[in-house]
């Protein structure tokens, strides 16, 4: 009866510490994490990843252009935009599958170890790793959803803050992008 009690005991405490996160994944078990954005109608889209070696990516594309082949910034605030403004040339002209000209830039830099576990803490201290994704059917133009994934352990996890507040930790992987060093990735 004891041993029965006992046994029921841990299943209880180890279903109660995987929902809490007190299993999430250690900072040498997490190899990436990627913040996903869209501005909407706005007319942005970016991918920010960095990877536990210190290599990090970034991806920009702009695809509601003015007449003259150029985003419309005034609203625009996020990487993208501060990277574009700085040296535009570091955009290109790519056309997407529909045929509408877009800019997109590829860009690589390096973050330090203690950067990625910052990263890395800030997922766990923010139950990333126990949220569980609500699927959503509504789609959104004006105000898309943005991601958040870590890949960790073999396994990838991707989160949207359409139902979840993931604003803690949108903040310090942008915090990140910001102190990045950009250089444009060669084609």
């Amino acid at each position: 009866m004891m041993i029965k009690t006992i046994k029921r005991l841990t299943i209880l405490i180890i279903m109660f510490s995987a929902g809490c996160g007190l299993f999430a994944p250690s900072a040498t078990d997490i190899s990436e994490i990627a913040f996903r954005g869209q501005t909407g109608l706005l007319g942005s889209a970016y991918t920010v990843s960095f990877l536990s070696d210190g290599t990090a990516n970034c991806e920009c594309s702009f695809y509601r252009l003015d007449e003259n082949k150029k985003p419309n910034l005034e609203f625009i605030e996020n990487i993208c935009s501060d990277l574009y403004q700085k040296d535009s040339s570091t955009f290109h002209q790519v056309k997407d599958s529909s045929g509408d000209v877009k800019l997109k830039g590829i860009f690589t830099g390096k973050i330090t170890k203690e950067q990625f576990e910052k990263l890395a803490q800030n997922l766990r201290s923010n139950g990333f790793f126990s949220i569980v994704e609500i699927e959503s059917s509504d789609l959104k133009l004006d105000a898309p959803p943005n991601f958040i994934k870590a890949v960790y352990a073999g396994k990838t996890k991707e989160i949207s803050d359409e139902n979840n507040n993931l604003s803690s930790i949108e903040t310090v992987i942008i915090g990140t992008a910001k102190e990045t060093k950009w250089l444009v990735k060669n084609k």
